[in-house]
């Protein structure tokens, strides 16, 4: 299914972004911080393509999200991306 493709991709991200060696932090966080746009534009367009409806999101719980995706203390929330039916 398509969401669970999008699921991997955004887990390959993670840990991917997660490996930048070599680089300040703050280098790491902007390259970060960009690799998620891309993915999030990816993510508008195929739901786009698929006549559903998606919005990023920058106020989440990260805390919360943190735990829940059990990511390590070196992996960082940075956005969220609903997805659902638009309205009629």
């Amino acid at each position: 299914m398509a969401t669970s493709h999008y699921r991997e991709k955004c887990l390959w991200a993670r840990k991917t972004c997660a490996r930048i060696t070599g680089v300040s932090k703050e280098k790491q966080a902007f390259n970060s911080a960009t690799d998620v746009g891309y993915i999030s534009q990816n993510v508008y367009l195929f739901y786009a393509s698929e006549a559903l409806a998606t919005v990023v999101r920058g106020l989440l719980d990260r805390k919360k999200l943190h735990e829940l995706l059990n990511l390590k203390t070196s992996q960082h929330v940075i956005l969220g991306q609903s997805v659902g039916y638009p309205k009629p």
